[in-house]
């Protein structure tokens, strides 16, 4: 669960940095996704080299389905960020 609750909030935060650059609510989210999406292809290629890999902290393999949760986690961060700012200062 640490690193599920870790993607949602840096999701979160990614897109509090982001909307200090801009006011739309889709831009925020969609950069986040993008910056979740560099992430998870920087992780892959990690874990594609054996040294790395035997050094990884996270122990276990890298599936499709683990990288589309942490996407979607940084992008419900990223979702939460826009509807709570856009829910309490509108």
């Amino acid at each position: 669960w640490i690193f599920e609750s870790a993607h949602f909030f840096a999701g979160f935060f990614i897109a509090m940095f982001v909307s200090e650059f801009t006011h739309s609510p889709s831009v925020v989210i969609a950069a986040t996704i993008g910056v979740g999406m560099a992430w998870e292809i920087l992780e892959w290629i990690a874990w594609s080299i054996p040294r790395i890999r035997r050094t990884f902290v996270r122990k276990g393999t890298i599936t499709f389905a683990d990288t589309a949760l942490d996407i979607a986690l940084d992008a419900l961060g990223a979702f939460a960020f826009v509807l709570f700012f856009t829910v309490l200062f509108t």
